[in-house]
């Protein structure tokens, strides 16, 4: 294997375990070391990767737009109509009622904690939010009932 590729592998490991540990303890309780351990990363190592807890925190919310918008396009080609797309985001609740029961909405959880006394951060999560909020404009428009809003 590549030594990139390899590179590549170790750090994917890493903002999955932190986006994990993000949504279940929170970003400002989820250490480095925890982080660490969850990735199977020895902490020293973790260094190579990331400098800065902000800097995994960036990396997990790039890795969040970037499974949503997959999921969207997947979807896209899925169903047909703008319809049944919004039938099918409505599910998404649903389909994660008990982590969600648990730990509360991943995005909105992590925004409302950053948003306490870390707004800079927060700022960062916004994007999460934008895609859905984009996607969502753009089916309405679709099947021609949003004249009023515009998309961003």
């Amino acid at each position: 294997m590549v030594a990139r590729e390899k590179t590549q592998q170790v750090r994917q490991l890493v903002v999955k375990a932190a986006d994990q540990l993000f949504y279940q303890k929170g970003y400002n309780l989820t250490s480095f070391s925890d982080i660490a351990s969850a990735s199977n990363v020895p902490r020293g190592n973790l260094n190579y990767y990331f400098k800065t807890k902000d800097e995994v925190l960036v990396a997990v919310i790039e890795y969040r737009v970037t499974q949503m918008q997959q999921m969207l396009a997947d979807w896209e080609q899925q169903y047909k109509t703008p319809l049944e797309r919004l039938r099918r985001y409505a599910q998404i609740v649903s389909n994660v009622k008990n982590e969600v029961t648990q730990y509360g909405c991943p995005m909105g959880t992590l925004n409302l904690e950053l948003g306490k006394v870390q707004q800079g951060l927060q700022r960062i999560t916004r994007e999460q939010f934008e895609v859905f909020e984009y996607w969502i404009k753009k089916q309405f428009q679709l099947m021609g009932c949003s004249k009023k809003m515009p998309l961003i």
